[in-house]
């Protein structure tokens, strides 16, 4: 299955506030998912590219379409995340068109840190939208 229908599942919730911010959760999925093919060997830990493509799916959210990846300006990673954790991407795309850019905050809640928000990463990219297929 590729990366984008396993982010896909993985959405729990979606909320768009009138200013434009937007909020989504993710529960990542258990250790023998493909997302962790790899990456570790007994130690699994979520690829970057998977909290980017998280961040790709709110946008895509948000706007109706599939969202795809142009540019990352930006990208700082200060925690991983494991299976069974839960992804929030906070953030407000900037729309001009079907080209979108933003910059997005992710966090993490986990059994490890007593379910408070921990920082993962902060990321600014470009995207472009299209129709769903």
């Amino acid at each position: 299955m590729p990366l984008r229908e396993e982010i896909e599942r993985a959405f729990v919730k979606f909320k768009a506030e009138d200013g434009g911010d937007i909020s989504a959760e993710f529960a990542v999925p258990p250790a023998d998912s493909a997302l962790f093919a790899g990456h570790f060997p007994d130690a699994p830990v979520l690829p970057g590219v998977c909290l980017l493509q998280c961040v790709l799916a709110a946008i895509s959210k948000a706007g109706g379409k599939h969202a795809s990846l142009v540019s990352v300006s930006k990208a700082r990673f200060n925690s991983a995340v494991f299976p069974g954790d839960t992804v929030l991407v906070t953030g407000r795309p900037s729309w001009n068109g079907d080209d979108v850019t933003g910059k997005f905050a992710l966090s993490k809640q986990s059994e490890e840190n007593g379910g408070s928000a921990e920082k993962v990463a902060s990321v600014a990219l470009a995207a472009r939208t299209g129709s769903f297929n």
